[in-house]
């Protein structure tokens, strides 16, 4: 015996799976869209006062509130709605990003928030250090490259639904900054 309420009921549901699956392919695309950005080259210097300086620099910035206290990553959120979001571990130990990363990844990354295949990265707040000149971005990569190695293997990103639908309605931007900066500019 069929009742009223399933009438009403069905088309809800199939509403709210219509809505997932938009919100999750709208998310995944820009999550997966590559910037074919070319990105300027910057001297970076390996001085004693130029990375005493790019220490400053990162601790004036706060990179160590995701990063880190010793810059080696760690999970930003572990929420099942909201996803599961690591920052990158920025040493050279196994996990990290130091002996990947060329000066231009550096560049592309602190400065345009995309990663070295291209891709933004998530929650990486480049936004607020693209117009970040390029003696004080210089002199935070000669800092970064110089880390201590430390271990820390990371897991992938995945966000969430919750996550999905508020970058879906335009409620959840900080996701992924590298959308904010207009991309190509280079030479600052």
């Amino acid at each position: 015996m069929k009742f009223y309420g399933d009438y009403v009921l069905y088309p809800v549901i199939g509403l709210l799976l219509l809505a997932t699956l938009t919100f999750t392919i709208i998310t995944h695309y820009h999550t997966g869209r590559i910037y074919p950005l070319e990105v300027e080259t910057l001297a970076i210097p390996a001085d004693p006062v130029t990375v005493e300086q790019g220490r400053q620099l990162v601790e004036a910035y706060h990179c160590a509130e995701c990063h880190g206290a010793d810059l080696a990553g760690k999970r930003i959120s572990e929420d099942l709605r909201m996803g599961k979001i690591s920052a990158s571990n920025l040493t050279g130990g196994k996990g990290g990003v130091q002996s990947l990363n060329s000066d231009t990844d550096w560049v592309r990354a602190i400065r345009h928030g995309i990663h070295r295949s291209g891709r933004p990265l998530l929650l990486m707040p480049s936004d607020q250090y693209f117009e970040l000149g390029n003696e004080d971005l210089a002199a935070m990569i000669a800092y970064l490259k110089q880390l201590p190695a430390v271990d820390n293997e990371l897991p992938e990103n995945s966000v969430g639904p919750l996550a999905q639908a508020m970058y879906s309605l335009g409620k959840l931007d900080q996701l992924i900054p590298a959308e904010k900066i207009p991309q190509g500019i280079k030479n600052r």
